[in-house]
């Protein structure tokens, strides 16, 4: 074989890898979901349940559609001298969220699963409730972890690293009360972040 023959078979060769690995992409690749947390944490109440919103930016990067079936929320409290371990549920979701308006449950829809056309992002805004009766907010420091089980997969997986904030005396109150605001916390990895950026430009 002569070396303008070497050199043909492999460019030929060349060419058909890209080939296949261009239709896997194209019709074989998977389901594949990223999901992030957005660094504002809402605390509000549904129903007079002290509960959690959070927004989330949601992107399919597979070729295949699928749907996220169901995520759950794990706070790692820590009050006073203890640390307590709580699990929130997804009951409600919307497009938008702000804090400066009143919303009623009609103006959400239920939390069912969250379906992902191939190559697509959106945002969710997901309120979560506890899942016991009687979670009473206090001062302390929330860790703030997200799981979420896919379509068609076993297992749970974990979303992010945690986000953690901390809450104050008078945001506890006010998230318990019946009355209260609604009350946004920027968690402290994005506060750094902000604080670290203006010490730079400044």
């Amino acid at each position: 074989m002569t070396t303008a023959q070497i050199i043909s078979s492999l460019i030929a060769f060349s060419a058909l890898i890209v080939s296949c690995l261009t239709a896997y992409k194209t019709f074989y690749a998977k389901f594949r979901v990223e999901l992030f947390l957005k660094s504002r944490i809402i605390l509000t109440r549904m129903n007079g349940v002290p509960s959690i919103v959070i927004g989330c930016e949601i992107s399919n990067m597979g070729t295949k559609s699928g749907s996220i079936d169901d995520i759950v929320l794990t706070i790692k409290y820590r009050q006073s001298s203890n640390i307590n371990t709580y699990s929130f549920f997804p009951l409600l979701l919307r497009e938008t969220y702000s804090i400066f308006e009143t919303y009623q449950n009609y103006d959400f829809e239920p939390f069912q699963s969250i379906p992902l056309q191939a190559k697509t992002r959106l945002n969710r805004y997901i309120v979560f409730n506890p899942s016991i009766e009687g979670f009473s907010p206090s001062k302390g420091d929330m860790e703030i972890n997200l799981f979420r089980r896919n379509s068609k997969e076993n297992g749970w997986h974990k979303s992010i690293d945690p986000l953690h904030i901390t809450i104050d005396e008078h945001t506890a109150n006010t998230w318990k009360d019946p009355q209260g605001e609604s009350v946004m916390i920027e968690a402290i990895e994005n506060h750094k972040h902000r604080q670290n950026l203006l010490e730079n430009i400044f």
